[in-house]
């Protein structure tokens, strides 16, 4: 197609590797990425591992839900015949289809196309994209390496204290539903565990269980289908005073 997408960017330059910080909406970054696959695609930059459909719906489910995407999805441009360009002002690129390999973020467009096809308007949603050109395996290995093993993820109790707090279309009802209990046993009083567990903020000398070793234990009893809804414990205090009784 010989139509381009013209749009504002910032060129980076770390440690010798520049890329363009730019924005694409859903339906070009549909458009323009594909996943070369580790082991199964014999060509440059090939570090993605296979996807897991689980994942793309539950992402999928997240974008209908309203949710957002605010860091970058990270791409390497791979069209030689068609290279990207820029002015003072605007980075141009080719209305190509799978002109640019995927290095992170490849369960993100996977979701995005599918939530595209159940709702139309997704399509125009604005994404923040990183764009390298025609790099190397090693140079795609290095970034994937960077982001996926180097930025550890945040502590699981922070996780989980977070969920009382955030949007409902982000959390997983079960945990908030594990959390509240897990307040309810930290400060009813006469509970095993009164005083006990450690929420975030807690002083590292402070002994007792932290809160996602709690969660974590009392969650699958949460769940549908779970230990409590079989014998019909519902409510929040029934919940907590049946685990206190049971551990007192």
């Amino acid at each position: 197609m010989a139509n381009q997408i013209k749009i504002p960017f910032v060129t980076i330059n770390q440690h010798g590797k520049p890329f363009y910080l730019t924005s694409l909406t859903a339906g070009e970054l549909v458009l323009l990425s594909y996943v070369a696959r580790r082991g199964v695609d014999v060509e440059e930059g090939a570090v993605q591992r296979l996807l897991n459909p689980t994942r793309i719906n539950g992402i999928r489910d997240f974008v209908l839900a309203g949710g957002v995407f605010p860091t970058s999805i990270v791409l390497n441009w791979t069209d030689t015949k068609h290279p990207l360009k820029t002015s003072a002002t605007r980075l141009s690129l080719p209305r190509n289809k799978e002109a640019a390999q995927i290095i992170d973020g490849q369960h993100r467009v996977m979701g995005l196309a599918e939530a595209i096809q159940k709702k139309g308007s997704v399509r125009s949603m604005p994404l923040p994209v990183s764009i390298y050109h025609n790099l190397k395996t090693k140079d795609c290995a290095d970034i994937f390496l960077a982001i996926n093993t180097e930025q550890k993820p945040v502590a699981r109790s922070l996780v989980f204290d977070l969920y009382s707090v955030a949007s409902d279309y982000i959390v997983d009802p079960a945990t908030v539903r594990a959390g509240d209990v897990a307040k309810e046993l930290n400060a009813q009083v006469g509970s095993p565990y009164e005083g006990y567990i450690k929420f975030p903020g807690a002083p590292a000398s402070q002994k007792g269980l932290a809160l996602s070793t709690v969660v974590s234990a009392v969650k699958p009893l949460i769940e549908d289908k779970g230990a409590f809804e079989q014998v019909g414990l519902k409510e929040l205090h029934m919940q907590s005073q049946f685990l206190v009784n049971f551990f007192g």
